[in-house]
Formats: structure tokens, sequence, C-alpha cells
């Protein structure tokens, strides 16, 4: 299914419908994501699964399919690790429990 659902509400434009797409824009896509085109791809180095956001990501939230939008646990990733990367990318948004102004 590709409904589109999780492409608006993600903070950091990290979903992209192809592969190419997310290339194009300079992002690493991990190995055996996104082929075919059937499959959206969340490079990782754009995705902070919205720590200090919301409880959970907006893209889990709106998706339709259970189990759909899913971490990769290959690079599973440590609370701090999020954070810092949600800083680097919204370096003047205030994070902490919650993003001022959002959510």
């Amino acid at each position: 299914m590709s409904c589109d659902v999780c492409l608006p509400p993600c903070p950091n434009q990290a979903s992209f419908e192809k592969r190419g797409d997310a290339q194009a824009g300079g992002y690493h896509v991990s190995q055996g994501q996104g082929f075919e085109g059937t499959t959206y791809v969340i490079p990782r180095d754009r995705c902070m699964e919205c720590v200090g956001h919301c409880e959970e990501p907006p893209c889990i939230s709106a998706c339709p399919i259970e189990e759909c939008c899913v971490s990769n646990p290959v690079y599973a990733e440590s609370k701090e690790i999020l954070s810092d990367r949600a800083r680097h990318l919204h370096p003047h948004t205030g994070i902490g429990r919650r993003w001022r102004g959002m959510g």
C-alpha cells in the first residue's frame, strides 16, 4: 500500500516514496531498502524517531497498516543519539520533553 499518509506529518521530511528520491537528496539509504519502488524509505540520518517531540512518531500514528513503519534493528540507536540528531536537525528548536510550538 502506498497511501502517502506518512509523508506530511514528518517534522524532518524524512520519508521518501522512492529510494532514488532520498539518494538524490544526498541521504544514505540502507542496503536492501526501497528497491523496486514498492517501499517507502526513511534515511537514518534524517530520522530521529521524533524523540522529544511526541510519544509515538507521527509516521507510525498516521499509518493505517500495523507494523508497516518499523525501525531497522541493524541500526538501533539510543535515545541520546536520536536526541543529538534532533538537536542537529533543529538547532533553533527547544528540544526537551516536548518541542515548543509543535505537537
